[in-house]
């Protein structure tokens, strides 16, 4: 994360990250539309081409681009155009659904289970690896060997 030090005048920049594969877009007066991204009501944003798009009885609810499939005799159709891009129920959210995982929760999920603080985790590390270059240089490998058995099972 980057922290701006100083004077900012008026800025409103906006940055989303997709918590499912990390596509991140940002810019000024950047809304979830022009980012092509949509936020669960549990607040995961993810990008659309993630979004369940059918609902429990199999019927599609959401477009391939992501919007609403509607009655045509909804009045109000107009007068909130994008607002459902901030209010995907979590049946259609694949973190929730649990066919995807957020990093904050898998690191969270680590930590309770192991009964471990932030702390004892990075004095764990520290003991485990010389510096940090060598901890992302085993991460990078283990990444990599997690990436090619989920290529593996998916085939």
């Amino acid at each position: 994360m980057k922290y701006r030090v100083g004077f900012v005048s008026n800025s409103s920049s906006s940055s989303f990250v997709c918590v499912i594969c990390g596509e991140e877009h940002s810019g000024m007066d950047v809304g979830l539309e022009e980012a092509e991204m949509v936020e669960c009501d549990n607040g995961h944003i993810f990008c659309v081409e993630h979004l369940i798009k059918k609902n429990e009885q199999g019927e599609e609810v959401y477009s391939e681009y992501g919007e609403p499939i509607t009655n045509e005799d909804d009045e109000d159709e107009d007068e909130d155009y994008g607002e459902w891009r901030y209010h995907i129920p979590p049946a259609h959210c694949p973190v929730c659904q649990f066919q995807a995982a957020d990093d904050n929760d898998i690191m969270w999920y680590y930590l309770i289970t192991n009964n471990l603080t932030k702390k004892e985790w990075a004095t764990m590390i520290k003991n485990l690896h010389e510096n940090y270059e060598s901890f992302n240089q085993w991460l990078k490998a283990g990444r990599d060997k997690l990436n090619k058995k989920s290529k593996e099972a998916t085939k």
